[in-house]
């Protein structure tokens, strides 16, 4: 399962930032897929009913690492679309 931490609920809307291990899980394609749409793939936004309480499977460095990794591995992946970095 896809796993982060909450940084924000307003009202029914939860704010998650995924964790290193979902970051690392989702794969290049989806994140490539969702820069070339201009989405935000470190993020997802649900309502409270879609979110489960759990134990954090990581540190917040461990998530910026990952980011940073899987940011420097686009760079030069043919699908990426230029005008995006």
């Amino acid at each position: 399962g896809w796993q982060g931490r909450v940084t924000e609920v307003d009202d029914d809307t939860v704010f998650i930032e995924w964790d290193s291990i979902t970051l690392r899980n989702m794969g290049m394609d989806l994140v490539i897929r969702c820069e070339n749409e201009n989405l935000d793939w470190e993020v997802m936004t649900l309502s409270q009913r879609e979110v489960e309480r759990t134990n954090s499977r990581d540190s917040e460095r461990d998530v910026e690492a990952v980011a940073v990794s899987l940011r420097y591995e686009m760079i030069d992946d043919p699908r990426l679309d230029a005008e995006h970095l």
